[in-house]
């Protein structure tokens, strides 16, 4: 288990990170591999509610702090990462995603007609 310091959060904080309470606990990649599968699994869960297509080649999904959790620990593990600092990083990265007090914000995805026939 990887815990930012606070100094790190408070750098984030800093430079307008808007999580009031943010998950400081990020998953080595050791642990994070015993849990996946079932994170994995709510998380898709979640995500179905918090989907909506637009027409049949753009669907937005909602974000919140626990799918935003998710795409951390995903960049984590698909980087490879184990630095605290670059984990740092990432979550700054990421709290792009989530919106301020009041503000909706959704991640967009797209596919074209040929990708929408295979998939």
């Amino acid at each position: 288990m990887i815990i930012i310091p606070n100094k790190a959060i408070d750098t984030l904080r800093d430079r307008g990170l808007r999580l009031t309470r943010p998950r400081r606990i990020i998953l080595d990649l050791v642990e994070y591999e015993k849990v996946r599968a079932e994170r994995r699994r709510e998380i898709v869960e979640l995500k179905k509610a918090r989907r909506v297509s637009v027409g049949r080649y753009l669907t937005f999904v909602f974000e919140n702090r626990s799918t935003v959790w998710f795409q951390i620990q995903e960049m984590v593990r698909a980087e490879r990462i184990v630095e605290t600092s670059k984990i740092a990083e990432e979550v700054e990265v990421f709290n792009a995603l989530l919106p301020k007090p009041g503000e909706l914000a959704a991640t967009s995805t797209g596919c074209s007609a040929s990708t929408r026939a295979t998939t």
